[in-house]
């Protein structure tokens, strides 16, 4: 148990454009009861003070590395960056606007310590206005070794506060990328690829940490998202018709009837319409 609890954690924090929260996110990790931490953050070109906010934490902190990059990749070619720099036997994906709780790190390590797994994953709070909300629980405490009709279904776990071994990270990884899919929603495709590879995720809940909303969160990119979603869940069909048949239908059904609500306003796409209603009747 101690062994594990004195290993080397990498925070990969990926930023663009992030100068107003992401002071607050990197004193969360700072602020930790868990010390041996490694701080890798990655500048996505940014167009305002980020950069230089970053280099004063560099000064003030040895375990803070930051790189930028010559040009903006997006978001998902600066995630498979900033976490391939990262040295640890366990890896954190933070999001440069959300903050942890000080026991965060104490808490999922000592999970590591008592149970078999590859992952762990917490609950966590909305934070709107300054107040904090518990996200709703949508899966039990527990651990868990296939879940592709819950991811499916709802998608209870966060990529933001999931602490992932180096175990799970080799496995993910294809040619030194943890996501392979340069798409909003890389997230729902690695959440997929964790269940068909039968990684063990322990899910804590516990609300150990807190996603920021506020009018520049993804989700204002809802109709994008709404297609990368979908171009997921394709690109998984064959596997998800064999293990997670009924939920695959009852998802594309689901996603058919955002998609008629798209077209009463006259903003859907008619390419990935077409798509998802010959896939309901194949």
């Amino acid at each position: 148990m101690f062994g594990k609890m004195s290993k080397l954690v990498s925070v990969c924090i990926p930023v663009y454009n992030g100068e107003k929260y992401i002071g607050e996110t990197i004193q969360s990790v700072l602020d930790q009861n868990y010390t041996n931490i490694e701080i890798l953050i990655q500048d996505n070109a940014s167009t305002d003070g980020t950069w230089k906010l970053l280099q004063e934490y560099v000064r003030n902190y040895s375990n803070v590395s930051i790189q930028c990059n010559p040009r903006n990749y997006g978001m998902a070619t600066n995630w498979n960056i900033v976490t391939s720099r990262a040295q640890g036997e366990y890896l954190l994906l933070l999001s440069a606007d959300d903050t942890l709780d000080a026991e965060f790190l104490t808490r999922c390590l000592k999970m590591f310590a008592e149970c078999d797994t590859d992952i762990v994953t917490t609950n966590h709070y909305y934070l709107r206005n300054g107040k904090r909300d518990p996200r709703p629980q949508l899966v039990p405490a527990g651990e868990y070794a296939y879940f592709a009709h819950l991811v499916l279904k709802n998608n209870p776990f966060s990529i933001n506060f999931t602490l992932f071994s180096r175990n799970a990270i080799h496995q993910l990884s294809h040619n030194g990328n943890l996501f392979r899919r340069r798409l909003l929603t890389c997230d729902y495709d690695l959440w997929l690829r964790v269940s068909f590879y039968r990684l063990r995720v322990c899910y804590l809940n516990e609300c150990l940490a807190s996603y920021r909303m506020h009018s520049d969160n993804l989700s204002r990119q809802a109709k994008r998202m709404l297609r990368h979603t979908g171009l997921v869940i394709l690109s998984h069909k064959k596997r998800l018709k064999e293990s997670a048949n009924i939920a695959y239908r009852m998802t594309i059904l689901r996603f058919l009837y955002r998609y008629m609500r798209l077209v009463l306003k006259r903003e859907y796409d008619p390419r990935m319409f077409r798509t998802l209603w010959c896939e309901l009747w194949r």
